[in-house]
């Protein structure tokens, strides 16, 4: 009995000492004056471990860095188990230029699904920033919080959009999940049906982790998107790495939604003047609510209400949206709205699902639809020529279903030194640089150039 005894209080040590924390986040910057910044840290943290945020390094991508103190957790209304930590803290950068901030801590949440072995993972998120004393790069405010969760095999719809607080634009991919600069987590697995529209921020899942096969395990599982915010000339001025985590329970609930917008992009244009309503039904056997996440420009044009109603004989909570287009807020960008549906059966999890909408104040066409998988960003084919090269490099992305990629060059300390657009025809001006070994990274792509 006392072996007994003694090898569970071991266990509970070893425990204790490998419990980790951290389940997603992502970084923020919002400028202060010149080249200073508030750099604010948000992470989403395992409320039943009992390490604490702290201890963690942020690098400024300067050549500095700083060490976390700690925070204690605050709990995330209507999750279980989830809590919430933001960090901040004012850093002046030396000169206007090109900076990669990021954050890593032990250590992952342990037992996320989609990986192996997240309890040795270290925690790792960053942002690349294009800083210009002149300019305001301050990072969007996101709609949603990056924590979903649903009831197992069934779809699943979830809100990335974020508010471009300088005017500018946002577009969004699949990323990946890192444990440290350029370094995966182990045997990270992405399902093939994972998908972010291009445009409004929407990612979607048919929880199929392999084609034909389904994945039936309840639990955690992690994923990333790239946000790219460009500013209003089409500059790119930052491209930050969001994680988030969908969470798999078994609460004997579903969430049908019937949406009447059919645009893929979810685009609902009002002409100046003009207003727009539009009623989306959620059907569910549970109790059900609506919620409104919408871009605080917005904020005076728009009205929202929800009621219970009967459609074909069946309970549905509905959701109405009055869109009012004046003069004040006509722009060629459209505004981002995010419908929340919820649904829960007393003692279970909230399980929820999105809908993304696009508000333009201008009749403007989007390109032909893009939604990125990561399957497509692996098959990126690019031209790269001289190598080496001077004062230019010529890169071509070869891609006919998708010719329009962007593109980063790191030099050997895995720092961003350049970023561009790229597409079938592109040059880089490359006389900035000094001398030396490069690294062009484009989609999952990366050719090792020389400057002469």
């Amino acid at each position: 009995m006392n072996r007994l005894l003694v090898f569970g209080f071991a266990w509970v040590a070893f425990f204790s000492a490998q419990a980790t924390h951290l389940r997603c986040g992502y970084i923020s910057i919002k400028k202060v004056n010149g080249l200073t910044y508030t750099i604010k840290i948000t992470v989403y943290t395992y409320l039943g471990s009992p390490v604490r945020f702290e201890s963690g390094t942020l690098s400024f991508g300067d050549g500095t860095t700083h060490t976390t103190t700690r925070v204690e957790n605050t709990v995330l209304p209507g999750y279980v188990g989830v809590g919430i930590v933001e960090y901040s803290i004012d850093h002046k950068f030396p000169s206007s230029n090109i900076y990669t901030i990021s954050y890593s801590e032990p250590n992952l949440k342990q037992g996320i699904l989609n990986m192996t072995n997240s309890v040795n993972a270290k925690f790792y998120i960053q942002l690349t920033t294009n800083l210009n004393a002149d300019e305001d790069c301050s990072t969007p405010e996101f709609l949603t919080h990056p924590i979903l969760e649903n009831t197992i095999n069934q779809s699943y719809a979830f809100s990335n959009a974020g508010s471009a607080t300088n005017g500018g634009y946002l577009r969004y991919q699949l990323g990946i999940v890192l444990q440290a600069s350029g370094i995966l987590v182990n045997n990270l697995k992405i399902p093939k049906s994972l998908a972010v529209n291009y445009y409004n921020g929407l990612v979607t899942w048919d929880n199929w982790l392999e084609e034909g096969q389904p994945f039936p395990y309840l639990g955690d599982y992690l994923f990333s998107v790239d946000i790219y915010q460009y500013n209003p000339s089409g500059k790119l001025i930052n491209v930050i790495q969001r994680t988030f985590q969908i969470i798999l329970n078994d609460a004997d609930s579903k969430i049908e939604i019937i949406n009447p917008i059919a645009d893929t992009n979810g685009k609902v244009f009002v002409e100046s003047g003009k207003s727009r309503a539009i009623k989306v039904l959620l059907e569910s056997d549970a109790t059900k609510t609506w919620a409104l996440n919408h871009d605080p420009k917005i904020a005076s044009n728009i009205n929202f209400t929800q009621y219970d109603s009967t459609v074909n004989s069946k309970q549905v909570r509905v959701a109405s949206i009055k869109l009012n287009s004046t003069p004040q807020i006509v722009r060629d960008e459209p505004y981002s709205i995010v419908l929340r549906a919820s649904g829960v059966y007393s003692g279970s999890p909230i399980n929820y699902k999105d809908v993304g909408f696009l508000f333009f104040t201008k009749d403007i066409d989007l390109p032909v639809p893009v939604i990125t998988q990561t399957n497509e960003r692996k098959d990126v084919r690019t031209e790269v020529y001289p190598n080496p090269f001077s004062n230019s490099l010529n890169v071509n992305i070869k891609n006919e279903s998708e010719p329009n990629a962007v593109g980063f060059v790191f030099n050997t300390l895995g720092e961003v030194v350049l970023i561009s657009e790229l597409n079938s025809n592109s040059v880089l001006d490359t006389r900035s640089l000094p001398a030396g070994i490069y690294f062009l990274q484009v989609g999952n792509s990366i050719t090792r150039v020389i400057k002469n």
